[in-house]
């Protein structure tokens, strides 16, 4: 049990040192208003390169093309895609689950 809540802390401080980071930023939030809100706060893409693309969605390339800043997407199952941005040395990586175009945030992690 107590296991379990030292996980949950973790996770919860995670989202909200991310949350601060970010304004705006949440879970649940569809993945195409959340793109929006980092490009209008300046964040970048962090572009997986070409050569990496078709390994890291090979079911779903399309999405890979469409969101460079995809770095995993699982062709199965409950679709889940793992994004990552960048802003002036800060790395953040979000996972959504569903499907193209109705992507909702699950995490949101700091990353470096």
């Amino acid at each position: 049990m107590r296991t379990i809540i030292v996980s949950l802390c973790v996770v919860l401080s995670t989202v909200a040192a991310t949350a601060q980071t970010v304004p705006g930023l949440r879970v649940n939030m569809p993945y195409s208003q959340a793109r929006d809100l980092l490009l209008r706060e300046t964040w970048s893409p962090d572009r997986i390169p070409a050569t990496e693309r078709e390994t890291a969605c090979p079911d779903l390339y399309e999405r890979c093309t469409l969101y460079p800043e995809a770095s995993e997407c699982s062709g199965t199952g409950r679709g889940l895609c793992i994004f990552r941005w960048r802003k002036a040395g800060q790395r953040i990586e979000i996972m959504t689950q569903g499907e193209d175009g109705f992507e909702r945030i699950i995490t949101i992690r700091r990353r470096g």
